[in-house]
């Protein structure tokens, strides 16, 4: 079974890159990257 979730989860993986969807999620996780920065900088 873990090896047919990992199968699964790379055909996933290769198909959402196919899609462009990364980058998106790149930017999506440097604001909240940046967001955490200030939250522990204003504590």
């Amino acid at each position: 079974m873990e090896v047919d979730l990992i199968d699964v989860a790379i055909g996933h993986s290769l198909h959402v890159s196919d899609l462009k969807l990364p980058s998106t999620i790149n930017v999506v996780r440097i604001v909240v990257e940046f967001f955490l920065f200030r939250v522990v900088t204003s504590i």
